[in-house]
């Protein structure tokens, strides 16, 4: 799933970054959306993603008519859990939710991590979205990435899957790709038969 900051109809991209009382990232924490009705009776689809190997950062899509209010909860070991109610809007700022630490609850010993980072485009130069990693976990991340292609995350060492999924455009799997223990770099170009914009190409 691609997240971008830009609103299509009836969808809203919400991104969410959980820290601590310095304002630095909690690894492993989890966000989840709290079932909630609108006015209309209908209840919010929700599906947070991790957008960071350390789980500290979360981006979701978010189906309602408009701006409105959606409840979060938020947890991680060692800290006290929240539960937030917060504002659905266009073209949202990254929400920074604070965790304060419970001191008797032990924080989790958790691998070292290394960054991925790169640049995505197509045959014409042009940066491309669509970047998909799966980990050792098990889970998706869909790291955010700038007009130019260029993405990054934080990952622990193993083997992953990566997904390069643009529209319009020739499709990338790369099967138990290895992460080592030092920061590396993964650069993808995929053909296009039209620029981003043109006649028959639309923008992932």
């Amino acid at each position: 799933m691609f997240f971008d900051r830009n609103c299509s109809a009836g969808r809203y991209s919400v991104f969410v970054a959980v820290v601590d009382s310095k304002g630095q990232p909690i690894r492993d924490a989890w966000v989840k959306v709290i079932p909630r009705r609108d006015g209309t009776g209908s209840i919010f689809d929700r599906s947070f993603l991790p957008t960071d190997g350390s789980h500290s950062k979360f981006a979701a899509a978010i189906r309602h008519k408009g701006e409105g209010e959606y409840d979060i909860e938020l947890t991680a070991q060692g800290y006290h859990p929240v539960r937030k109610t917060t504002l659905i809007e266009c073209c949202s700022k990254t929400h920074e939710v604070f965790l304060e630490r419970n001191s008797s609850e032990l924080l989790p010993d958790l691998p070292k991590l290394v960054m991925l980072s790169g640049q995505v485009t197509n045959t014409f130069g042009e940066g491309m979205y669509g970047l998909r990693i799966q980990g050792p976990s098990g889970y998706t991340y869909s790291p955010e990435a700038n007009p130019n292609g260029r993405y990054s995350i934080k990952v622990i060492p193993g083997l992953y899957r990566i997904e390069f999924w643009p529209s319009s455009c020739t499709r990338y799997t790369l099967e138990d790709y290895l992460i080592g223990t030092e920061d590396q770099i993964l650069n993808l170009t995929t053909e296009c038969r039209y620029r981003k914009g043109g006649s028959g190409m639309n923008q992932p």
